[in-house]
């Protein structure tokens, strides 16, 4: 059995037919259009249900075999125009040559009269369906026993109502009771139709010895062709033909157009050539129209002889679809991405990247497309903006302030990608490799603009701490390199401080941290990042020269340097130490040299000795520090309010670089609690403080910063949190329910078992959160991204989620009973014991799931995806419902879905090995080559599924309805069918078809 490769927008068939000891591997792909706008595919989930509707019940749509001719099948009703009610009327279908026109009537009866036998009048009809039983024929007739008129002339005389019927061939119209017209059948002919037998070749001894179970060697390759002779073509669709239909649709008469104009390319992998693709010529053989439901469908076919008899040696198909009016992509394409999707490490991205397969978008469609996705991302800043704004209004009014106020805010940045927009998620064109490489740039490139925020801003920090400690001045300049003002600033070359100079309260002990700690929280000058620098420029400035003096006093009575300086800051000294006296000498000729006084060189200049001044072009060094000092007061905001939008960012905790001790954050934890009291905490900073146990509930903490802080069994209820920074903290048991943690950042947080129960945790920061056995029951989780978290054991009991993407998750025993998720993706996720029971789930994407004896009973699961062979090992869906869903190639293994009901739904592929699937409806649903062998469908409702190649070997199908089941090429070895309904079911050839 193959690996199917192949865009959301086409079907495929495969199947392997036998030629004595040859064999072939036959390959359809199914293409489905709208006859109103037939420019491209649409997605083949929406294929099977609409056909089965739409065609005659117990009705074959496609043999998966290959045909000498191109032929039209249509299957419908007609419908009066407007609705109002009309006798008679006609239907048209007309494509490319193919003509074809059928008179439908009202309902008529023969009746004896003074002339013979006539007609009745038809009797007036809104809609008349297309179908067997309304065209001629009846009991005994060869070609139809199910329709009506047969043998009408008999059993008029017998005196027997005979009615009409209400299809006929507008070239053969009834009029006499004795006319024996052939019956109309738009759609297929049925497999027993004596037409066909004649077509089916010699089947006896020789054919048993050479050929079974294949066909006999003399089969007529028109066996394969379903479709009245009229509705055939010479040769086949070119796949751009006019085509028109009249009569189908009550509020729209007729419909023309031209097909698609698309061309299906298919490839096949066989064993022995791992590194190349078999390409198979294909043509157009079938054009299917439902005119009714106004759509379409082409049916592309092509073929390949392979080696074994089982068609085991072709590894992989793989399709794809391009317009007629492109050049074809060249092999090159097709083989990276038969690569990429092959690729075990890569190809779960790819399973939705449709673009790879499809046609190159056309020019315009991509520039609407990206308008409307740019237009979209405006319009979530532009929400997000007015957010802000308002959030800023009510600080104001809370703090009592006037409007004039208002801070300038800054617009916030958009994404370096463009999120798909809801018209995109509604139909369902996202490309999952691009979202989830978008997603992947994303966090890169924020982890790179975090890291490299980081750095300078570790940088800053470093050069303060440095030059607390030292004393040098160039790790001003570095501090000063990290600002990017316009105009460098070079301080160590200009000006030096003593080489012993040490600054005050320079040790690094715990008081000092105390002090700084305390200090960012009071918000005090002094302990801001920049005030060191700005304390070091002011010493240097008290260490240079001042400007040289023109003229000079009258000497005083004592000698200058005796003279007390009332009122005055002490007079920088000079330390005695020779070493840094040469080291000021050379930076600032302008000091006195070593054992000189001011008084001596003041001397020097009423003497006529000028002092040296600087040479020429040197810069002027107490300038430079005034401009620096200048600088960083007009930088420095910019600075704060840069590094608090990164640590409300970051997912690693920015503050306090070193960690406090013990000792000093409980300490620190104190003045915090004491300050509580009387004051908000709303934007203080509190980074590091020991606050376990401590109550802020109800408090506003908008803005907070609690990293590194050890908040175990702190009480959050009700606190609003807003945009808080939690990154690094010990929320253990800490308790958040009802709080407002919108924006706020969590990264990195140990949260095991705290309680975050009817929070609102909406656009929160959750990278790498441990939540493991956190309570987020009633939470409401809305845009957020997990990404390398732990959610093991968390309980999210009727949360809200909608928007969520959480990708390399761990989600064990997690439980989601009761959840309501919209539009969430979840990506490699380890959920083994899932609970999801009653979860109601919409646009559910889940890919390369781990959730083995997961438990979804009575779950509503619409259009929902389990993609990219999630393991569902064991578990449970009993009672649970979805239509519209995928599980295909799902390992369903031992599953029970007793009860359950998932109509419409893809389960292809599907490990479905001893599952249990009693009662369950599955109507419509496609299960073609799911593995069901030793399963229980007692009582299931298979109503027109499509089981073809589906493994029932040992499986209980007693008292299951299969009416309309199409289990052509199904595998039925030991299979319980007693009491089953087969009414209509297709048992087909048991051979390898798809």
């Amino acid at each position: 059995m193959p690996t199917i490769i192949k865009p959301r927008k086409l079907g495929i068939l495969t199947k392997v037919e036998r030629r004595g000891p040859q064999a072939s591997l036959i390959v359809s792909a199914l293409g489905l259009f709208s006859l109103a706008e037939p420019t491209d595919f649409e997605f083949d989930t929406a294929l099977w249900p609409m056909a089965i509707k739409e065609m005659p019940p117990g009705a074959i749509f496609d043999m998966a075999m290959p045909k000498p001719c191109g032929e039209v099948l249509f299957a419908g009703r007609a419908m009066a125009p407007q609705g109002e009610p009309v006798g008679a009327m006609a239907v048209d279908v007309a494509v490319g040559p193919m003509r074809k026109r059928i008179a439908v009537f009202g309902d008529r009866a023969w009746r004896p009269a003074a002339g013979g036998v006539v007609f009745t009048e038809p009797k007036p009809f809104v809609e008349m369906p297309l179908v067997p039983e309304r065209a001629f024929g009846g009991p005994g007739h060869p070609d139809n026993a199910a329709g009506r008129g047969f043998e009408a002339e008999r059993r008029v005389e017998a005196g027997e109502i005979v009615l009409l019927p209400n299809v006929e061939d507008a070239r053969r119209l009834i009029r006499l009771v004795s006319d024996q017209p052939p019956p109309v059948r738009p759609g297929p002919l049925d497999p027993a139709h004596p037409s066909r037998r004649a077509l089916a070749g010699t089947y006896d001894d020789q054919w048993l010895k050479h050929d079974f179970p294949g066909l006999a060697r003399d089969a007529d390759p028109h066996l394969f062709c379903v479709a009245a002779d009229d509705q055939r073509i010479p040769g086949y669709f070119a796949g751009d033909e006019p085509f028109r239909v009249a009569g189908f649709q009550a509020q729209r008469p007729e419909i023309a157009g031209t097909l698609p104009g698309l061309r299906v390319r298919i490839f096949v992998r066989l064993a022995g050539q791992p590194d190349g693709l078999v390409e198979l010529p294909s043509v157009i053989d079938t054009v299917w129209l439902f005119p009714s439901a106004g759509k379409g469908v082409l049916v592309y076919r092509g073929a390949c002889r392979v080696a074994d008899v089982e068609g085991d040696d072709a590894t992989h198909v793989m399709i794809a679809y391009e317009r007629l009016a492109d050049e074809p992509r060249p092999l090159t394409h097709y083989l990276e991405v038969f690569r990429l999707r092959t690729d075990p490490e890569q190809s779960f991205k790819y399973v939705l990247a449709d673009a790879q397969l499809s046609p190159e978008p056309d020019p315009d469609v991509l520039a609407r497309r990206k308008e409307a996705r740019e237009a979209h991302a405006a319009a979530e800043i532009d929400k997000t903006e007015r957010a802000q704004t308002l959030v800023m209004r009510d600080a104001l009014a809370r703090a009592g302030l006037p409007a004039q106020f208002m801070p300038a805010m800054p617009r916030p940045e958009p994404l370096p990608f463009l999120m798909p927009t809801p018209a995109e998620i509604e139909s369902g064109e996202v490309d999952l490799a691009e979202l989830i490489e978008g997603i992947e740039a994303l966090t890169a490139t924020t982890t790179k603009t975090l890291d490299e925020i980081a750095g300078r801003a570790a940088g800053q920090v470093q050069a303060v701490e440095r030059f607390r400690n030292s004393g040098d001045l160039s790790e001003i300049d570095t501090l000063l390199a990290t600002l990017d003002l316009p105009e460098p600033v070079v301080l160590a070359d200009q000006v030096s401080l003593p080489a012993d100079f040490v600054m005050p309260s320079s040790a690094r002990d715990d008081e000092q941290s105390l002090r700084e700690a305390s200090g960012r929280f009071f918000d005090l000058p002094e302990f801001r990042l920049l005030a060191p620098a700005h304390g070091g420029i002011e010493l240097a400035l008290g260490a240079v020269a001042d400007p040289p003096l023109s003229t000079r006093p009258e000497p005083p009575d004592a000698p200058l340097d005796e003279t007390p300086m009332t009122g005055l800051p002490p007079r920088p000294q000079a330390p005695d130490n020779p070493a840094a006296m040469a080291k000021l000498a050379a930076a600032f000729p302008g000091l006195a040299a070593p054992g000189a006084s001011l008084e001596a060189l003041l001397d020097d200049l009423v003497g006529g000795k000028a002092l040296p001044a600087a040479a020429a072009g040197e810069p002027d060094a107490r300038a430079s520090l005034t401009q620096a000092s200048a600088r960083l007061s007009e930088v420095e905001p910019d600075i704060r309010e840069n590094i608090a939008s990164m640590r409300r960012l970051a997912p690693e905790p920015i503050f306090p670089v070193q960690p406090l001790s013990p000792e000093v954050a409980a300490r620190f934890g104190a003045v915090v609690v004491a300050e509580a009291r009387t004051a908000p905490l709303a934007g203080r900073d509190m980074a590091g403080a020991a606050l376990a146990g401590q109550s802020f509930a109800g408090l506003d903490l908008t803005g907070a910063f609690f990293e590194r802080c050890d908040l175990r069994g702190a009480d959050f209820t009700g606190a609003r949190c807003g945009k808080a920074v939690f990154a690094g903290a010990d929320l253990r048991e800490a308790n958040f329910s009802g709080a407002v943690l919108t924006e706020a950042n969590l990264g990195s947080a140990d949260a095991r078992g705290a309680r975050f129960a009817r929070a609102d945790l909406t656009k929160a920061q959750m990278l790498k959160i441990n939540l493991a056995g956190a309570d987020l029951s009633g939470a409401m989780l809305e845009d957020i991204n997990f990404i390398e978290s732990d959610l093991s054991d968390v309980r999210l009991v009727g949360a809200q989620m909608k928007q969520v993407v959480a990708v390399r998750l761990s989600m064990a025993r997690i439980d989601l009973s009761q959840a309501v998720l919209e539009s969430c993706s979840f990506v490699e996720v380890e959920a083994q014991g899932l609970v999801a029971r009653g979860l109601r789930a919409f646009k559910l994407s889940v890919v390369k799931l781990n959730a083995a004896g997961a438990d979804f009973s009575g779950a509503s699961l619409q259009q929902c995806g389990f993609h990219a062979g999630c393991d569902l090992t064991a578990a449970r869906f009993d009672d649970a419902s979805g239509m519209n869903g995928a599980f295909r190639q799902a390992r369903l293994a031992g599953a029970s879905f007793i009860g359950a009901s998932f109509n419409r739904v893809d389960f292809g592929e599907a490990e479905l090995t001893g599952a249990t699937l009693r009662l369950g409806s599955f109507k419509q649903s496609v299960l073609t080559k799911a593995k069901l062998a030793q399963a229980d469908l007692f009582g299931a409702n298979l109503f027109n599924a499509q089981a073809r190649r589906t493994d029932f070997s040992g499986a209980r199908l007693r008292s299951a309805n299969l009416y309309g089941c199409d289990l052509t090429d199904a595998i039925m070895l030991g299979a319980d069918l007693s009491r089953a309904n087969l009414d209509k079911t297709i048992f087909g050839v048991a051979t390898d078809a798809a």
